[in-house]
């Protein structure tokens, strides 16, 4: 059993929790409807945040550094408890799948994939089930508006979720190559 709370664990959520952060505040925004929504890398340390640092504690760093990012921004500021969560979820899902054999090291790149793609539809789920539960029933849109501003949603998360997913497992293992070579093992 890995444990999560070790000097080195601690150190490492920070690391990329700020990794995190700093990839989250590098976005395109694309105007909506009724809101800005953006393209940003975020969500790709996220997952690689699981990947690297297996599931709890690749939880805390995703979901920590994307909440500070929402605080430091006025416009996702409300949203910030739900940011920690539903981030930290995504990168459960995939630290979940990733370390299911014992660590990154075990598990093939498919592996990588698979778990990315269930660690985004995880949070991609829980947020866009949010933002349209929050334009029906307290910004009270029709539902013809709430699914046009969905479909919106729906296409920047998808190249958001597309890059994420393609991009974190070729991290992962580019990560793990440079660090088998230098003895370090996570």
């Amino acid at each position: 059993m890995q444990k999560h709370f070790t000097v080195r664990n601690i150190t490492l959520i920070g690391v990329l929790a700020a990794l995190t952060f700093a990839a989250s505040a590098i976005s395109f925004p694309v105007p909506t409807a009724s809101e800005a929504t953006r393209i940003h890398p975020g969500n790709a340390m996220c997952l690689l945040a699981g990947m690297i640092l297996g599931p709890i504690p690749g939880a805390l760093a995703a979901g920590i550094g994307s909440m500070f990012y929402s605080l430091s921004n006025p416009l996702h500021a409300p949203y910030a408890l739900f940011t920690l969560v539903f981030k930290g979820l995504m990168g459960y899902v995939c630290g979940v799948i990733v370390w299911r054999g014992g660590g990154l090291h075990l598990s093939s790149l498919r592996v990588h994939y698979i778990a990315a793609f269930c660690g985004i539809i995880t949070y991609y789920v829980l947020h866009l089930g949010r933002s349209f539960l929050e334009d029906i029933y307290f910004k009270h849109m029709e539902m013809e508006t709430a699914l046009a501003v969905l479909s919106t949603r729906l296409v920047t998360s998808g190249i958001n979720g597309a890059f994420a997913v393609i991009a974190a497992p070729l991290l992962a293992f580019a990560i793990r190559k440079a660090l088998d070579k230098t003895g370090i093992r996570l």
